[in-house]
């Protein structure tokens, strides 16, 4: 048991006796030797330096302190601060100690809160002291912070994260892009391309896409849509062209330009690297680009 412990657990029969003899434990090592001066003690105790010589004196009677005075240096005149031992295994009854004089008690310093007129001192109780095999120490329990309601609050929170690499539009996307009138295969090659190369993040990916198309309801006019028919045709060669690109078609021996062009780009995208749902994606957005620049082309010449 500490000191401190065993200081708390003592019945001295005064408050601040009780206080001294704490403050006295407090500055103790552990063979409870100390030498705080009067003065260190009437500051910590809030009391005056001969309230503190007096209690000191009771603790000594009671056998639960030796104090051993020093010589001081300056040509032996005057003492250094006095070596307190502690002794708190058997100490003597409270009632065996005469109780302070009242003068013992004297007033606080100015500095301090002065106590009104109408108060009076609490009256000693004289107890006898705890027994060895009683004695009761006073810990204090540590508080358990309810981490289950913080756990839950945490899961809660939805993060912002990267496109993920099965991510399909849902029936709702359909529909919006049937309603927009845009190809919704096309904006989703599109969108993936552009925000796997910037490296977006978003806590909803379902809703980014929603404003993805649109937005490409807004530039749907400068675009040039084209009509279904040869929606559906260019998907067919697009999507015969990625076949024979990745050597599961049979080759022609008279390949168009726009075939030859999106292959080219396709082999410098690194598409054969890429996972066969990617790389279909990322064929179609290249078919498209290339699509459009010879478009362009012919329409400049």
């Amino acid at each position: 048991m500490t000191l401190m412990a065993k200081a708390m657990a003592i019945k001295v029969g005064n408050p601040v006796r009780k206080l001294v003899l704490i403050k006295l434990a407090d500055n103790a090592n552990d063979n409870g030797e100390c030498w705080p001066s009067y003065q260190h003690i009437a500051d910590h105790c809030e009391c005056s330096k001969s309230a503190v010589r007096t209690h000191i004196e009771a603790l000594i009677g009671m056998g639960v302190l030796v104090k051993e005075n020093r010589i001081g240096n300056n040509n032996g005149k005057g003492n250094k601060s006095n070596v307190y031992y502690l002794n708190l295994n058997t100490p003597m009854s409270a009632e065996s100690t005469p109780p302070v004089p009242s003068k013992s008690i004297a007033p606080m310093s100015s500095k301090s809160t002065a106590m009104s007129s109408g108060d009076t001192p609490c009256a000693a109780t004289w107890q006898t002291p705890v027994p060895s095999d009683d004695t009761r120490t006073y810990q204090l329990e540590p508080v358990i912070e309810p981490i289950g309601e913080k756990q839950t609050s945490d899961r809660k929170i939805k993060r912002a994260t990267q496109l993920p690499d099965d991510f399909k539009p849902s029936d709702s996307h359909r529909a919006m892009a049937s309603e927009f009138g845009v190809d919704i295969d096309l904006e989703l090659a599109q969108f993936c391309d552009y925000h796997l190369a910037k490296g977006t993040t978003f806590k909803s990916w379902p809703a980014a896409f929603n404003t993805w198309l649109r937005n490409a309801k807004k530039f749907a006019g400068n675009r040039g849509q084209r009509s279904k028919s040869e929606t559906a045709g260019d998907t067919t060669l697009r999507d015969a062209a990625f076949r024979r690109f990745i050597g599961s078609g049979l080759p022609l021996r008279e390949p168009s330009a726009l075939e030859l062009a999106a292959r080219k780009a396709a082999s410098m995208a690194n598409i054969s690297k890429m996972s066969p749902e990617w790389a279909q994606k990322r064929w179609n957005s290249i078919w498209t680009e290339v699509e459009q620049r010879q478009g362009a082309a012919g329409e400049a010449a």
